[in-house]
């Protein structure tokens, strides 16, 4: 019971303190795994109404700990909370033959004090 106390009164919640603990729990580099996480941005008319937040699409085989690690690591915001949506693949037909489109999951970030992450590159100053 004083454990789950003492966790409680420290939290360690920065990215290089998630990425030590992922890097004990897989045998793989973290870094490489933190890379492929976050596939891609969600920019629609909903996520910019949430401007305490971003929305990414994210591998299926993500946990919430990954995707906190990578957006903290590769983004440089720090993160609050995440919370994950999975979205089945629908049954439809292709030359009459049922098939199965892919699954996908996304990823609701909440970032602290109104940090803001500027998804959108300008074309036209590149």
């Amino acid at each position: 019971m004083s454990n789950i106390i003492e966790n409680e009164k420290s939290p360690n919640t920065s990215a290089e303190s998630l990425v030590a603990k992922l890097d004990k729990t897989s045998g793989k580099s973290v870094s490489t795994r933190l890379a492929s996480v976050l596939i891609s941005p969600r920019v629609t008319s909903k996520s910019y109404q949430n401007a305490s937040g971003v929305i990414f699409n994210v591998l299926p085989s993500a946990n919430k700990l990954e995707i906190k690690a990578a957006v903290e690591l590769f983004l440089g915001v720090e993160v609050v909370s995440v919370a994950t949506l999975r979205n089945k693949g629908k049954q439809r037909r292709v030359k009459g033959r049922p098939v199965r489109t892919g699954l996908s999951k996304k990823a609701y970030v909440t970032l602290k004090n109104a940090q803001e992450v500027d998804l959108l590159v300008n074309r036209e100053s590149q």
